[in-house]
């Protein structure tokens, strides 16, 4: 049975400028971010390409679900994932 999603992403037939900047960053550009989500619990495999699939994967959802507010969004849950974290660690 093929169920379907109440709200489903779909990818655009033609790339978009959001697409476009998200798909061509390069790997380096996303180990401090795959470093945020694996302090946030996040198992991502210790390899460039797992480092840049997880994130590619983050970020084209973003951009699927918010058009070109994506980056707002991205930094608006980086910054409360870093909120939550530092409280994690002040109340050891």
């Amino acid at each position: 049975m093929t169920r379907t999603p109440k709200n489903p992403m779909v990818y655009p037939e033609k790339m978009t400028k959001s697409l476009r900047h998200v798909l061509s960053k390069l790997y380096f550009e996303f180990g401090p971010i795959s470093e945020a989500f694996r302090l946030f619990g996040v198992e991502i495999e210790r390899s460039d390409k797992a480092e840049q699939a997880y994130c590619l994967h983050w970020c084209i959802k973003l951009v699927l679900k918010y058009g070109d507010d994506w980056d707002v969004m991205a930094n608006a849950e980086l910054t409360a994932m870093a909120a939550t974290i530092l409280l994690k660690d002040s109340s050891l």
